[in-house]
């Protein structure tokens, strides 16, 4: 009998002991790594989850898989939408008389107006409001396929899985398609991405959780990005590293800063520079620059004593250091085409102000910059020009000719769709553009609608709105 009290006693310590050297209280903080997107904060007695640290491995591994210690509600299954959606859906929110639809990029009814407050579709799906006030996810052939709990707001659809949130608490979690939580809440939750979503567990630290809302890399990053191209930025004791699914470090934490990969570069700063490592961690152009951006399309701007250049993959100075901040947008560099900006003096010759204009890859003004316009951003075939201080926009071809006239407010809304409004309330285009004539549209004191990247109206709503 003593031996057994004493064999049971042994037991108890050695499991104290190690639970206790896997546990860490929080210290975090909740912001992301790399990407712009929400992040949200779990509680352990809400996710039945037990927070878990890093091992102290020596090889450098991360602890993954399943928590033996954790608590695991049954919760329903994730199932498959009961109609089809087509995920590319180019489908916009047209307003009349009262009711809203969608229509296509011909501007022909696909989804009759018919709802009362309509948001964007996004995969293949859209969230719709009827005038009753029940939510529906519907997809592009205007199929119910979902009835959206009355305290719940859809956030998001993306790689087969619905993320809502809890109106009351604001809680995040995962949703099947009959309305049914499917998994833990957790104050902090991305989608999936690459088979993996990131949620913020009670001990204040990130992991990485798998479609069966286990953690697959255990809670222990201060900061988190999306796994992108099988790879996830994370920052553990304030330094940034990189790794796979699987947990691994592929290149340890040591930098102040980071960002994703792109064209298999990474922007990241030691000491203070920023310079571009490759996929093994080896620096491809060390850190010697103020400041810089992603790779785009093999080229990426870069700062020095307060101007900008050009550099490609290689490390190669291709635009010397002599322009204000330098603009690469995908649709601008596929077509030799960037956005560079200039400093001048005022006119009053109190301060400085900066002007905008087009050069080449060479570093050759293509269209001189002008004071009238901010950066320009290519894409579909136009670079949109924000008139500063006016809220308006014009649209220029690569050459830097007009190809829309500085009369609306315009956004990008998808395979060659711009969506514009025109407010004839606003005053003062003749200051702006000093010898320019403008279409006098007094009579129609509110437009709104879509056009091509050519200007021209596909659809026009008056006085109704979108």
């Amino acid at each position: 009998m003593k031996k057994f009290i004493m064999l049971l006693l042994l037991v108890c310590i050695l499991t104290a002991c190690s639970d206790g050297a896997l546990r860490k209280p929080s210290s975090a903080s909740s912001d992301i790594c790399v990407d712009d997107k929400s992040s949200y904060e779990a509680s352990n007695e809400e996710t039945g989850m037990s927070a878990v640290t890093g091992s102290s491995q020596s090889d450098g591994n991360l602890v993954s898989g399943e928590d033996s210690t954790s608590e695991q509600t049954t919760f329903p299954k994730m199932d498959t939408p009961p109609y089809t959606i087509v995920s590319h859906t180019y489908l916009y929110p047209v307003a009349s008389r009262g009711n809203i639809g969608f229509i296509n990029i011909r501007g022909e009814w696909v989804i009759p107006p018919q709802y009362n407050t309509v948001f964007d579709f996004l995969s293949g799906i859209a969230r719709v409001r009827d005038f009753d006030g029940q939510e529906w996810l519907i997809n592009g052939f205007n199929d119910k396929l979902l009835r959206i709990p009355e305290d719940v707001v859809f956030l998001s659809y993306q790689e087969g899985m619905i993320l809502a949130k809890d109106a009351n608490s604001d809680s995040r979690r995962f949703m099947n398609w009959q309305g049914e939580w499917i998994s833990n809440s957790f104050d902090d939750l991305s989608q999936f991405s690459e088979g993996l979503a990131f949620a913020k567990a009670s001990n204040g630290f990130y992991g990485y959780l798998n479609k069966e809302f286990r953690w697959s890399i255990h809670p222990q990053f201060e900061k988190v990005s999306d796994f992108s191209s099988g790879l996830a930025c994370v920052v553990k004791d304030s330094k940034y590293g990189y790794i796979t699914p699987t947990g691994k470090w592929v290149i340890s934490p040591q930098f102040d800063d980071a960002s994703a990969f792109a064209c298999g570069l990474a922007r990241v700063m030691k000491d203070g520079k920023y310079g571009y490592i490759d996929l093994t961690g080896d620096w491809v152009t060390p850190p010697k620059f103020d400041s810089a951006s992603d790779f785009c399309l093999g080229y990426a701007s870069v700062e020095v004593d307060k101007k900008w250049g050009v550099i490609n993959q290689k490390g190669e100075m291709i635009i010397e250091p002599t322009f204000g901040p330098i603009v690469l947008s995908e649709d601008g560099v596929a077509n030799g085409v960037l956005s560079a900006q200039e400093y001048y003096v005022k006119p009053q010759g109190v301060g400085t102000e900066y002007s905008v204009g087009l050069i080449d890859l060479k570093g050759n003004w293509i269209m001189k910059p002008m004071p009238a316009y901010s950066d320009i951003v290519f894409r579909d075939g136009v670079g949109l020009v924000y008139v500063r201080m006016k809220a308006i926009c014009m649209g220029l071809d690569y050459q830097g000719n007009t190809i829309i006239e500085p009369k609306y407010n315009l956004t990008y809304r998808g395979s060659g769709i711009l969506e514009y409004y025109w407010d004839s309330q606003y005053d003062g285009w003749e200051e702006e553009f000093p010898g320019t004539e403008f279409h006098s549209m007094q009579e129609m004191p509110f437009e709104r609608g879509y056009m091509d990247t050519k200007g021209n109206i596909i659809h026009s709503t008056k006085n109704d709105g979108v």
